[in-house]
Parts: structure tokens; C-alpha cells; sequence
């Protein structure tokens, strides 16, 4: 094989959140089968990042990954919903000699654009829940949420192309409908802002040519602008599989690539564009497998849409073309499934209890994955549950009884559908959800000096390559390095 050592022009890395590869294993016999590839898998070098399970948030992998990055030229970061926000840190592009930030960050996300991961990309806080005012604590009059910051301060309001959701973190009151209901569980502005209107009025105030979109319809029929603003949920997106694919609902990750790289392909100085596919992630925490390997489906169309486009118009050969994780989740994939069977579906009884088992199951898992039970004999006691000690507490007027131990059962899932979007895998430690895990993430690459990513790496490591790669930052030129090795 040749290896290309053209400086790249273009830079692409698609990240999802929490796409570990136990994630992308699944998601290919899912969507293919076990003898084909994900689009990406195809990619001629691959190799792993190192996570370190203490830290293998979202947001920690994009600073590690994509931190302090000069004088880009043409970048795209696709970052995909457990691919990771460290990989984002990167998108932070500074010049020493100007001493301030250089401005070429696009992103898109079907996350809230206040997410932790895209918001490594412009934003400093010290508590990534701080995505607007609601939940900001009272003694932080000093600081700014990550709303305002992505609106009002630089490098946020600089952002050429910022797609996704989170409409109730950046405009107070914002009400629901049934389609797109506001989400409790994420922060509610109310302060009586609203910041979309504030970006509009920037926008005027500097005379460039911007335009807000809230749908597909009026993103299609988007033509050229200078700035773009594309708002399209209260929250996150729906998930795919519940998405409104009509022209007045949420946009998917592909058209949302497209139009970004369609816009930026306008821009002679070049480009940097983050595409996070936010949702992996999200499915894995509640439990639903199923729902995070059609998002991973999702992300998987949104790369090969865009390589597609790069192809046709020639310049893929200038392009490097990255896709990796973030961190991993504790999704398991277990062994003696017959061959062709569903990755969802049952793989064999087990002797101790009888019951069968799914090939995906959780190492971790909330209270609906957490399925084991046991048999109530002494009449109306509560039954506490300790299958490590194979032992039964039973409570009953305050008092703890301990018992000889009943045989603890767990659920059987042949008597579930499976195969369902909402059906929980089941989980051996009952946690408050999912958790994340410590494992080496998977990265591919092709493109110019995508060689240097074969082997296992720091996740660090990636900053590094993609500043000699593109002759960004602090490192060695690529032509200083042909010239030393060439000359």
C-alpha cells in the first residue's frame, strides 16, 4: 500500500458519543451482518485510543483529543454520540502570533448545541450541567452558562455553522408541543433572554449574510450564507427511529452534514467543521440497545454521505478522514449466538437458572435493566436482594431478619420482545443508569498521513497527528518532515 503524504488540505473526523467497539460490532451485524462492514470499517488504517476509565467522560475526550490547534486550514469533525467530546478540544484553534483564537469552527450535533461535547468547542465552565441560566448556582454572578458564552462571547458567536437542539437552553419560556416536548431533565432558561434573537442582532450589527433555520424544509432550501444558525428541538433530537421525516420535522445527521459542508465548501479560506451524531450515548445511558445502534446506523449513513460528496467533487484525495470514540459504554456482546442470528435476539439457556439470555446485555444498568427477583415465601415482607452473598434480607416493623438464602432468579427474557426499540438489556450491578467504560476507543482513518494513526495511541496523540497533519500548531511542518527524511 502507498501511504499518501500530501499535507491534508481537508480534515474530517467523525466522533460518536460513546460509540465504543463492542457499540460498532453490534451495530454492523445489526444493520449488515457478520461478514460485512460499516462504511467506515472499510478505511484502510486502523488503530485504538487509550481512555482512562476515570475520565472517560465526553467532554474530557474532546479537550484531550483536539486541544490548541493552529492555523487550520480545511478540517470536519464528525462526532458521533459516544465517539467523544475530548475529540472536539482540537476545534479549538489558537495562533500564538496573533495571540487570540482563530475562528474556523462549524459544528453540527442531533445533541443540544450546549452539550457537553460540542461545547468544548467555545465554551469554559466548571460544571458542564451549566448550559444556561436555570441551573447555574447562586454564587456564580461571575460566570456566564454555556448558552451565553456560545452566543455572546468569542469564539462561540464567531462559529460560522452551529446545528442541533437545545431551543429551551437558549430562549426562555420556550414551550413544547407533543412532537418536541421540552425535557425536564435539561436546563429550562429563564431569565427572559433570548439569544437566538441576540445572535440575529450581531449578526446585522457586522453585516454578513446569516440565516436561522428550525426545520427541514428551511434547511433544504438554505442557499449561501456567512452564518448559520439551525435550532431544531427543545432538547436533543428525537431519536431516528421516532424522528418526524417530514419537511416541517427535525433534519437528520446527513442533510445536517451536507448543508454544513455544502456552506463551507463556499469558504477559500477553508473550513472546520465538528459533526457529533449525540444520541448513542444518550440510548446507551437509558438502557435501549437497540435505539443506540440504529443512531450509530445513523451516523454510519452521515459518513458515507459526506465521502461520497468529497469523491465526486474530487477532493477526497486532499482529505483526512478521521472516525473514532469518545469513550465506551458497558454495553457486553455475549458469546454461543448461532451465526445469522439477530445481535438482539436470544442466545442459550443458561443451567443455573433456566433462563435464557440476549447476546447484548449491560455489565451496568438502571432499575428497568437491573431484572432479577425473588420468590416472597414468609407473606408481606419486603425482599432485599443480595446475589453476591446468595443470601435474603428480609424487612419487616423496622427490624432486619436474616435468612437462609432463597434462590435468586433472574427474568427471562424469551418471554420479552426483544427485538423491540424500548425493550431494556439486562444488567448484572444495578447502577442509576449505564455507565460509561474504560475501554480503548477504535479510530479509522484514510487520507493523507492517516498511516501515523495505525497502532495504539494516547488519546492526546490525536491533537499531535492532526496538527502535523494540516500543518497546524506547534509541531513540525509535514514538508520539514519529508524534507529530513527525503532529502
Amino acid at each position: 500500500m502507498l501511504y499518501n503524504v500530501d499535507e491534508a488540505q481537508n480534515l474530517i473526523i467523525f466522533i460518536g458519543d460513546g460509540m465504543g467497539p463492542e457499540t460498532i460490532t453490534a451495530t454492523r451485524i445489526y444493520s449488515k451482518s457478520e461478514d460485512k462492514y460499516l462504511f467506515f470499517e472499510r478505511f484502510p488504517f486502523v488503530g485504538k485510543l487509550k481512555v482512562m476509565g476515570e475520565i472517560c467522560g465526553g467532554r474530557t475526550a474532546a479537550d484531550t483529543m483536539l486541544y490548541n490547534v493552529d492555523e487550520a486550514q480545511n478540517l470536519i469533525i464528525f462526532i458521533g454520540d459516544g465517539m467523544g467530546p475530548e475529540t472536539i478540544t482540537a476545534t479549538r484553534i489558537y495562533s500564538k502570533s496573533e495571540d487570540k483564537y482563530l475562528f474556523f469552527e462549524r459544528f453540527v450535533t442531533n445533541a443540544r448545541v450546549t452539550s457537553e461535547t460540542v461545547a468544548s468547542i467555545y465554551a469554559h465552565v466548571a460544571n458542564t450541567k451549566w448550559e444556561c441560566d436555570a441551573f447555574m448556582p447562586n454564587k456564580s454572578t461571575m460566570c456566564k452558562d454555556i448558552a451565553r458564552q456560545l452566543i455572546e462571547d468569542v469564539p462561540g458567536k464567531n462559529i460560522k455553522v452551529i446545528m442541533g437542539g437545545g431551543m429551551q437552553c437558549l430562549k426562555s419560556d420556550a414551550s413544547g408541543s407533543f412532537d418536541d416536548p421540552i425535557d425536564k431533565n435539561a436546563c429550562y432558561s429563564v431569565d427572559g433572554r433570548d439569544l437566538i434573537r441576540d445572535w440575529t442582532l450581531d449578526k446585522e450589527k457586522r453585516h454578513v449574510n446569516y440565516a436561522v433555520v428550525t426545520n427541514t424544509w428551511e434547511l433544504q432550501k438554505l442557499s449561501h450564507v456567512d452564518y448559520l444558525l439551525g435550532i431544531f428541538s427543545n432538547s436533543n433530537f428525537n431519536y431516528e427511529y421516532q424522528r418526524d421525516t417530514s419537511p416541517y420535522g427535525m433534519p437528520s445527521l446527513s442533510a445536517m452534514a451536507e448543508k454544513a459542508l455544502e456552506i463551507l465548501d463556499s469558504n477559500p479560506n477553508g473550513f472546520f467543521l465538528v459533526v457529533e451524531g449525540g444520541l448513542i450515548n444518550q440510548a446507551h445511558h437509558e438502557g435501549h440497545a437497540k435505539i443506540a445502534l440504529e443512531e450509530t446506523v445513523a451516523l454510519n449513513a452521515a459518513i458515507e454521505k459526506i465521502v461520497t460528496i468529497l469523491e465526486e467533487a474530487e477532493k477526497l484525495k486532499d482529505t483526512l478522514i478521521i472516525v473514532t470514540a469518545d469513550h465506551a459504554t458497558s454495553m457486553v456482546i455475549n458469546g454461543y449466538p448461532h451465526r445469522h442470528s439477530s445481535i438482539l435476539g436470544l442466545s442459550q439457556p443458561v443451567g443455573y437458572d433456566n433462563a435464557n439470555y440476549t447476546t447484548l446485555t449491560y455489565a451496568t444498568g438502571g432499575p428497568h435493566n437491573y431484572q432479577f427477583y425473588a420468590d416472597n415465601s414468609m407473606g408481606n415482607l419486603s425482599v432485599l436482594l443480595n446475589p453476591m452473598f446468595n443470601r435474603t434480607y428480609l424487612v419487616a416493623e423496622n427490624k432486619t431478619i436474616h435468612c437462609p438464602a432463597q434462590k435468586i432468579l433472574r427474568m427471562d427474557p424469551s418471554k420479552q420482545d426483544t427485538e423491540d426499540y424500548t425493550y431494556y438489556q439486562q444488567a448484572g450491578i444495578l447502577t442509576d443508569q449505564v455507565t460509561h467504560a474504560g475501554t480503548d476507543v477504535n479510530v479509522y482513518a484514510i487520507g493523507p498521513m492517516a498511516h501515523l494513526l495505525h497502532g495504539t495511541h494516547e488519546q492526546t496523540y490525536l491533537y499531535y497527528f492532526i496538527g502535523f497533519a494540516t500543518n497546524v500548531g506547534p509541531i513540525k511542518k509535514v514538508t520539514d518532515y519529508l524534507d529530513s527524511v527525503f532529502l
